[in-house]
């Protein structure tokens, strides 16, 4: 004879919700994760394999605005690499109030073979992004593993004695 778990009805459809729910929280863990790897990748690469320049901010682009109605300023920079080609990027993180203004000089690092594939050299700024990724990302996943488990240990039968 097998018991009742004695979850009341609304727990158990919480908890059947939470089972659908999880797995979508692990898989968000392991993108943060997986993002966080590839830009760290990509600073070691430049770090290895980079050249170093000098550009200039020639434009400012507006991102999304946060909660506060602000939005951030990703400054696009030009510069020429050693070959005497110009190459524009946009860099990958923007700042509210703007952390450039058209026309500052930037000290960047860039990919002689993929010139468009460059960083204004920030320093510790350039790791904090993967960094937070790396952290965020397996925690996320790792509690959204553990919940999930604990959610089906809790919705299994109980074995009378």
């Amino acid at each position: 004879m097998v018991q009742q778990h004695p979850d009341t009805d609304l727990q158990r459809r919480q908890n059947q919700s939470l089972l659908k729910v999880l797995p979508l929280v692990v898989i968000i863990g392991l993108g943060l994760t997986a993002s966080g790897i590839y830009l760290a990748l990509f600073q070691v690469e430049l770090w290895l394999h980079g050249s170093p320049a000098r550009g200039v901010v020639v434009a400012l682009h507006s991102g999304t605005a946060n909660s506060s109605g602000r939005s951030p300023y990703r400054p696009e920079v030009a510069f020429t690499t050693e070959d005497g080609k110009v190459v524009r990027f946009i860099h990958r993180t923007g700042q509210s109030p703007a952390a450039y203004a058209i026309g500052d000089e930037v000290e960047l690092n860039y990919l002689p073979k993929a010139p468009q594939r460059a960083l204004i050299d920030e320093a510790a700024m350039n790791l904090l992004l993967p960094g937070v990724l790396l952290l965020i990302g397996p925690a996320l996943a790792m509690i959204a593993l553990r919940g999930f488990s604990k959610v089906r240990r809790r919705l299994q039968p109980v074995p009378a004695r």
